[in-house]
């Protein structure tokens, strides 16, 4: 079993489909994906608005983490904020692909009037994008944006209502079953990015996390 939480679980995403191109077997039975971050295409997605100034995990922590791992330095932060870290081509693209945000609100209630929303964004940071381009396209680094998800392990999702990063949990868990793989979503309607580990002391948290548990107990 791979499991992580946060850019962790992006890690178990990343090592299942590496292993699975590489054409290892057996693959891991099952992993287990809490509050992952998947992608870096759209940080305005319906949970990026709503939970922008956390808690815990802010938008603007998004903005400075990416940019100071993909260019190491600040220099990307206000396009990345700003959505123009990105052409418009290709967030049609990725769009298609599966970032759609008009997919949010078949699973979390109250973002219809986001998912609605069409992106304007005619202008586009150039230095930012030609420094940031090969890891948007590498499918190890924004799995979400992969070809097809198609053969790797049985998944646990978990995704916080009030995390900023909720909608790559979304999102991952749609494409999943859209391509056959298995898949079990944990919504916490009152969790925040990583309160889950709050159980010894949070009744949600414990929820949450006794609903992970039994789910791998019977999976393995």
């Amino acid at each position: 079993m791979f499991a992580g939480d946060s850019a962790g679980a992006h890690l178990a995403v990343a090592v299942s489909l590496q292993l699975r191109d590489k054409g290892f077997s057996p693959l891991p039975r099952l992993q287990v994906c809490l509050s992952p971050i998947l992608q870096i295409l759209d940080l305005d997605l319906p949970s990026s608005r709503e939970n922008w100034n956390g808690p815990f995990l802010t938008r603007s922590h998004l903005a400075w983490y990416f940019s100071t791992f993909l260019l190491g330095n600040q220099s990307g932060i206000s396009a990345f904020l700003s959505g123009s870290h990105v052409p418009e081509d290709a967030r049609i693209k990725f769009s298609r692909d599966g970032v759609d945000p008009k997919i949010i609100s078949g699973y979390v209630d109250g973002t219809s009037d986001y998912a609605a929303e069409a992106y304007d964004i005619s202008v586009h940071n150039e230095a930012v994008w030609t420094g940031i381009r090969d890891f948007v396209y590498n499918p190890y680094f924004s799995p979400l944006l992969t070809a097809s998800l198609r053969g790797t392990p049985e998944t646990v999702v978990y995704a916080a209502q009030y995390d900023v990063v909720r909608d790559d949990a979304i999102l991952y868990t749609h494409k999943l079953k859209k391509e056959g793989v298995n898949v079990h979503l944990i919504l916490d309607p009152k969790g925040w990015h990583l309160g889950i580990f709050f159980f010894p002391v949070d009744r949600d948290g414990w929820d949450a996390m006794m609903n992970v548990v039994t789910i791998v107990r019977n999976k393995l």
